[in-house]
């Protein structure tokens, strides 16, 4: 229930309104966060590292035709095993694997495109980053058979190169409740749609990202806490 932040004086009206805002957006969601204890393998789920490879399969690649870096994997044999996958969204085996353009000179590793392209059949192109599943892992592959490959790795990169991870993490999952927070452009519509739930008429500043006197908008920042750092299926986050 919402209990309130420390530094913005609410109307009561505000404060069933966030109520009812809590309610109608939440969510499970899939904490991941770095384990510190645990050295990982080429198959666990982590942050960089050398990535699982099927050597039966072309390893991913930018359109100038360099090969890209593995930014993280999760291993959904495992999230599975452990009962990370209450709702049953995600895949009940294999492996999921996020890679980026290193040698991006823009800073954005190959995610400088804002707006989605489709090719001719309406697959989303990913010119230069790839979100690649693996249905099946073979436990039997070598971080040496992989690394022969000769692909980026966040701890062998040139000088030059800045990587967004320094080292590999092995990472741990938790179930948590989330909220979608201020960041998100949803936030908006789900104000509008607990106002008009509660049949109350809200002041057309308090339901604007934008406006900087938004008590409301502000307090949710405050309040919602559990919708940042790195989640599955949870709210997206600016950093900046």
């Amino acid at each position: 229930m919402y209990k309130g932040g420390n530094h913005i004086a609410l109307t009561e009206q505000d404060k069933k309104l966030l109520e009812e805002y809590e309610r109608i957006t939440e969510r499970n969601v899939i904490s991941i966060t770095i384990d510190e204890e645990k050295t990982s393998g080429i198959t666990d789920s982590k942050f960089g590292g050398v990535p699982y490879w099927d050597m039966q399969k072309e390893y991913p690649k930018s359109d100038k035709g360099e090969m890209l870096m593995m930014l993280a994997q999760i291993n959904l044999d495992e999230l599975n095993r452990d009962g990370y996958n209450p709702d049953g969204k995600l895949p009940k085996t294999g492996m999921l694997q996020f890679f980026i353009d290193i040698y991006d000179n823009d800073g954005t590793y190959g995610l400088q495109d804002w707006e989605a392209k489709e090719d001719d059949t309406g697959k989303l192109l990913q010119n230069g980053h790839r979100v690649i599943y693996h249905k099946s892992i073979d436990y039997n592959v070598s971080p040496q058979e992989v690394e022969s490959l000769g692909i980026p790795v966040c701890t062998n990169l040139d000088e030059d190169l800045y990587p967004p991870i320094a080292k590999e993490s092995a990472i741990k999952f938790e179930l948590k409740k989330g909220h979608c927070n201020s960041e998100d452009y949803a936030c908006e519509k789900y104000l509008r749609q607990a106002a008009d739930n509660i049949c109350i008429t809200v002041d057309e500043d308090k339901l604007r990202l934008d406006c900087e006197a938004s008590g409301v908008i502000h307090e949710l920042e405050e309040y919602f806490e559990d919708c940042c750092g790195h989640m599955m299926f949870g709210s997206p986050y600016f950093t900046q």
